[in-house]
């Protein structure tokens, strides 16, 4: 019986197969629609979770050698990991049941999407300072080295540039992973998490994972299998398992504190093994990894639901968990390796009275009217609790011997710890050593006590992306102006008063699936007093793979925006503000939501 048929036979669906033929390894998916329970997921008993994979392949890797059908052979690593590791029960009882299964695959061959592997040069090809033989990539255990980022960022823009509409997590296939020596340094995988795996900054997701937001923030680096053996499906398994949201640890709460492993609750001591066992792991998936890795590979772009209708068995290969210190974790962002991009400055923050944290500062400024303005975009942590806010200064700061005074506000409502407002020119802004626009270090004063200081990068791991703005602010909901684009976004503009005024905003979003983050500049003018009119503005994205996919820069009179009224009631009509038309540069409507006193349009 065909595979087709096979479908049509158990469920009377539109089938889906694939056939890979080594050894017995064969799996029939046939598509139907999911299953949901309360909480938005697919329910428990099913469907299947097919993750997509986006292969990349390091020249030199031995996937590449002449006659190979490298194709074939990343699926069949993901085969492997598959059906050896996720779901190794073929009993017709239970596998379509998670338990002893996941009910989660990994593919490059999803239906209604094809991802070939992409080739990519050796960022680093053999010489005085770069170790090992072609395709090698340096290993800087515990850290992400230069050339570890340079594979992974390689790999996205192949994906972004050659197939822009696939998608999945991005894996790099690389002969091996070796030291300064050029000799293996027994690091067989890397992986960049879909989420911090920090216990502070996650805590929300370590308690909903279901609120991911993974966007193309996972990544993993594999050791050509030719390398790993008879362990290639455990490598892969345990690889795609930190992808899929899992920490190193036994997978149990062994404390009882509703958290669990590294990530999430790094205090606690395993007193079991799993899969995700930093070294000398079993082959067990407990049930609370199961639950995390479903809800994330729910959220991953491009999963699909599916109905397994067959399943192959094991493979009659020999699976063996690997020795200790085998991989590594990396924040998707580490070793320094945190800018805010070209169109802004990157300043790191510190606290000038010795309290405990740390953060980043996206700083712009610009002389609008001939007179210059400061904004910024910050976020990061203080003594543990996590913030991000937006603010804007000027020069003019009475008899205060400063550079510039300014207003900020708290964003607030996606997890972050504080919620405040800082109005007028309460904060202070003094160089301390060197000079305007882009001093080397910058003195805070007034409501706040920081010290900023200019950076080429941080190491820092960004909070996740806000959703909403909080009550300090005017926000917006975005949306194509001439419904010519798909997607949808938040503007978060500082309130400063009546009209007219300069200030600040914040904007995120995402255009037909690119991500991005901005911080903009908004003149706006003449209006009868007490109204919102209209003005312009500009604004420069936030140039990084946790912020945003976009890296524009709009200088401050490229935006026009026009004020939306519309008439309500009879005789003398009331106005009601509703919003901006943002056009010039761009081409959006900013819906405000609840009504205000409307400006007479010009």
């Amino acid at each position: 019986m065909t595979a087709s048929n096979l479908c049509r036979g158990l469920l009377n669906r539109r089938a889906y197969a694939v056939a890979l033929h080594a050894g017995i390894v064969m799996f029939v998916i046939c598509i139907s629609p999911p299953s949901a329970s309360s909480d938005g997921i697919p329910a428990p008993n099913g469907p299947f979770f097919d993750v997509p994979v986006r292969w990349c392949v390091v020249e030199g890797s031995p996937a590449l050698v002449s006659g190979a059908d490298t194709d074939a052979l990343l699926l069949l690593r993901l085969a492997g990991a598959t059906w050896n590791i996720y779901n190794p029960d073929p009993n017709p009882d239970s596998f379509n049941r998670p338990g002893s299964n996941t009910l989660i695959g990994l593919s490059s061959r999803i239906p209604n999407q094809r991802n070939p592997f992409q080739r990519i040069a050796d960022p680093c090809p053999p010489s005085a300072n770069c170790p090992g033989e072609l395709g090698d990539i340096l290993d800087e255990m515990p850290f992400r080295s230069d050339e570890e980022d340079a594979v992974i960022s390689a790999c996205r823009a192949a994906w972004r540039t050659n197939l822009p509409d696939n998608t999945g997590i991005i894996a790099v296939n690389v002969r091996r992973l070796v030291g300064r020596s050029g000799a293996p340094t027994g690091t067989l995988g890397v992986t960049a998490m879909p989420y911090a795996c920090n216990a502070i900054i996650s805590a929300n997701i370590c308690r909903d994972p279901k609120i991911t937001n993974p966007g193309d923030m996972a990544a993993v680096i594999l050791t050509d299998a030719s390398f790993t053996g008879s362990s290639d499906d455990f490598l892969v398994a345990h690889e795609f398992g930190h992808a899929l949201g899992l920490g190193h640890g036994d997978g149990i709460d062994n404390n009882g504190n509703g958290v669990f492993d590294e990530c999430c609750d790094p205090s606690e001591i395993d007193t079991g093994k799993s899969l995700m066992s930093a070294g000398n792991g079993s082959l067990t998936i407990t049930e609370l990894q199961q639950e995390v890795a479903r809800a994330i590979a729910f959220v991953t772009p491009g999963t699909r639901y599916e109905t397994l209708a067959f399943h192959p068995g094991p493979s009659p290969q020999k699976v063996e968990p690997l020795p200790p210190r085998f991989d590594k974790i990396i924040p998707s962002l580490t070793k320094e390796n945190f800018s805010c991009g070209p169109n802004t400055i990157t300043y790191s923050a510190s606290a000038g009275d010795n309290r405990q944290g740390n953060g980043v500062r996206c700083v712009k400024i610009q002389n609008i009217e001939s007179m210059p303005h400061l904004t910024w975009y910050g976020e990061g942590q203080w003594q543990g609790q996590t913030y991000r806010h937006i603010g804007e200064a000027t020069p003019g700061c009475a008899d205060r011997p400063l550079d510039f005074c300014g207003a900020a506000a708290d964003i607030h409502g996606n997890g972050e710890s504080f919620n405040n407002n800082f109005p007028g020119k309460i904060i202070g802004f003094k160089a301390t050593n060197g000079n305007w626009p882009a001093p080397n270090e910058i003195r805070i004063s007034g409501a706040w006590n920081e010290v900023w200081n200019k950076v080429t990068a941080i190491n820092y791991v960004p909070l996740l992306r806000p959703t909403t703005c909080g009550s300090n602010f005017d926000e917006y909901a975005v949306s194509d102006l001439n419904n010519r684009r798909q997607g949808a976004g938040i503007r978060c503009v500082l309130r400063k008063g009546s009209s007219p005024y300069t200030t600040a905003w914040f904007g995120n979003g995402e255009w037909e699936g690119r991500t991005y983050s901005h911080v903009g500049i908004f003149r706006i003018g003449h209006a009868i007093s007490g109204t919102i009119g209209g003005g312009v503005g500009g604004a420069s994205d936030l140039c990084n793979s946790a912020l945003g996919q976009f890296c524009n820069n709009f200088r401050a009179d490229s935006l026009r925006f026009t004020s939306i009224c519309e008439s309500e009631g009879e005789g003398r009509p009331r106005r009601r503000f509703r919003g901006f038309k943002v056009q010039g540069a761009w081409s959006e409507v900013w819906d405000f939501g609840p009504d205000g006193p409307c400006a007479i349009e010009r």
